[in-house]
């Protein structure tokens, strides 16, 4: 049997994957051959591609495995491939999209096996966006002392597509909890309100997010895992 490896930026995607997807695929699709290494240069960001490369050649060479990323656009390398051409696209999905096609592209170049084992995904515009895809988790784990409502229910009106929140220095999703939430710690809030959503109604709120949920149990339910 085949593992399905996750190459990661942080801790909170770290506790994401190990506590939330994985029981959503094992009972999802009964797979539960997976694992989760966070980035070994990443210490609140990544500085340069060659950073992520690195880990993900290793990941891809190893026997049996399938490879996937869970990295944000918020503060992407610039000289990540697809970077300079994703300036000149106005839609979020297609900007990340002809990054993931060009790191994918890359990598093939110099390991052929990529075209088959790796399934590169960029978070749009960070991991908190698919914090904002119900108000659900807000209002089991806050009361109007330490969160603002009104606050987080105007962001989720204004942003259908959790997706689309903007990735400003001030005005990224992380950047609207902490205004939102007192003393918002990013690991422990971040996995426990994604916890309270749950990767249905994530899904349902990101259209990318679900595209790259639904291609990892394709390669899951077929026989070449």
């Amino acid at each position: 049997m085949k593992r399905l490896i996750f190459i990661v930026e942080g801790e909170t995607e770290e506790a994401f994957v190990n506590n939330i997807l994985r029981p959503y695929f094992k009972t999802e699709c009964n797979f539960y051959n997976i694992v989760c290494f966070k980035l070994k240069h990443s210490r609140g960001g990544v500085s340069k591609y060659k950073y992520i490369k690195n880990d993900l050649v290793t990941a891809i060479n190893e026997s049996d495995a399938v490879v996937t990323t869970m990295i944000d656009f918020y503060q992407i390398p610039k000289d990540v491939p697809g970077y300079a051409e994703s300036l000149q696209i106005l839609k979020n999905e297609q900007r990340v999209a002809v990054i993931e096609d060009k790191i994918k592209e890359d990598l093939v170049c110099h390991y052929e096996k990529a075209a088959t084992t790796f399934i590169p995904y960029i978070q749009l515009h960070e991991f908190e966006a698919i914090l904002f895809s119900s108000d659900k988790g807000f209002t089991e784990l806050f009361d109007a002392r330490e969160a603002d409502f009104e606050e987080l229910q105007r962001i989720m009106k204004t942003f259908p597509n959790p997706e689309d929140i903007d990735n400003g220095s001030n005005t990224a999703p992380s950047k609207r909890l902490m205004n939102c939430i007192k003393g918002y710690e990013k690991v422990l809030y971040g996995f426990a309100l994604a916890d309270e959503i749950g990767v249905v109604e994530i899904m349902r709120k990101c259209p990318h997010f679900k595209q790259w949920i639904e291609k990892l149990k394709r390669v899951i339910d077929t026989s070449n895992i």
